[in-house]
């Protein structure tokens, strides 16, 4: 917990935990003990923390309690390699070094992962391992990547303990550039105090004999902001309509299930249907109020990407209709191919138009 004055005027004392990083770092020796000794190893921690925001504002964004996300990556400093590093290697990301941000350039440079980090523009493997993976991690939550850039911090911007952070920034209609997230090196700033309050020995044996306290690289993520931008990147309207555009491995719900009138047996069959699909792993809403357009609708607004309609050629033929929510195209295909065609899909086998015939309106 870290001392806080509280408010604009700073009239009250608080105590509150601006991250998570300590307690890790408080946790380091059970971690090593547990790693046995062999490095590189990680912790991580998602949890409640605080910031003393004197006017929060930006909705999820400028929040006084927040949920973050964070891993303490502790290597040696001698041997910095990371392992994943041809992984992301060859990504390109467009990156603001310390110089630039203090000279206000406004282009960034436009360089590969590996260039950057040869160029000692980032400073070890591992802060360009975590920044590669960050670009596609954001990527994947629907940010293209020209609206992705990496910011240096200035010396006094940058934390007391880091010997280096990169801010990983989105592009916002709302708001415009926004910090994601920040990879900081924060060296062996932490463990070398908590051993000097302590008493307690940080270090680790090499097999050569030597000790060292391990360095730390800090990738870090405000889990509301995300969801956040998520949310505005997915975000479409349509001809009064709210549509989620929320990438298919995100969605709260993989597939809905619409009986098209809830007489004649139909709503009986697409109970089946759903209750089939339940027992395949599918994550399924079921829907029986209002016309198809409006359930359609109400699907469309928290992100549903398919929709499976069950109407009369069901009963007579077992043949059904599944509707894409990003185009509105529909294709029909057999109850009994239903499942194999989904998990195809969302695996990234078929495209939408591959899962059956499809449906032409005249």
């Amino acid at each position: 917990m870290f001392k806080t004055e509280i408010g604009a005027t700073g009239g009250e004392v608080g105590y509150l935990r601006p991250e998570t990083a300590q307690a890790m770092f408080l946790n380091y020796k059970r971690g090593i003990i547990h790693a046995r000794e062999k490095l590189p190893f990680a912790l991580v921690q998602c949890s409640k923390v605080a910031r003393n925001e004197i006017s929060p504002r930006r909705g999820m964004l400028r929040l006084r309690e927040f949920t973050i996300m964070e891993l303490e990556l502790f290597f040696d400093p001698e041997n910095p390699k990371c392992p994943w590093y041809d992984d992301v290697k060859d990504t390109v990301m467009r990156l603001y070094n310390e110089e630039m941000v203090e000279k206000g350039v406004e282009e960034p440079l436009v360089l590969t992962v590996e260039e950057a980090v040869n160029k000692k523009l980032v400073l070890t493997e591992w802060q360009g391992y975590f920044m590669g993976l960050s670009q596609r991690f954001i990527e994947a939550l629907g940010v293209p990547v020209e609206n992705q850039r990496f910011r240096a911090h200035l010396p006094d911007e940058r934390a007391h303990y880091s010997a280096q952070t990169y801010d990983h920034e989105v592009k916002l209609e709302t708001w415009g550039w926004t910090e994601a997230s920040g990879c900081a090196y924060r060296t062996n700033f932490d463990l070398s105090n908590h051993m000097e309050a302590s008493g307690q020995n940080m270090e680790v044996r090499r097999e050569d004999g030597t000790r060292y306290v391990p360095h730390v690289v800090e990738p870090s993520y405000g889990l509301d902001r995300l969801m956040y931008i998520t949310m505005e990147n997915s975000y479409e309207r349509r001809d009064k309509r709210n549509i989620m555009h929320i990438p298919k491995e995100l969605a709260p719900y993989q597939v809905a299930v619409f009986p098209i009138v809830k007489k004649d047996g139909i709503a009986e069959k697409a109970e089946e249907i759903r209750d089939l699909l339940q027992s395949k792993g599918f994550w399924v809403t079921y829907d029986t109020g209002g016309s198809i357009g409006r359930r359609y609708a109400r699907v469309d607004e928290i992100g549903t990407p398919l929709a499976v309609a069950i109407d009369y050629e069901t009963m007579e033929g077992d043949i059904l209709t599944i509707r894409d929510r990003d185009s509105g195209e529909q294709v029909k295909l057999s109850v009994d191919d239903l499942p194999s065609a989904l998990d195809a899909y969302y695996k990234g086998g078929k495209t939408f138009l591959e899962l059956g015939e499809k449906v032409v309106r005249e």
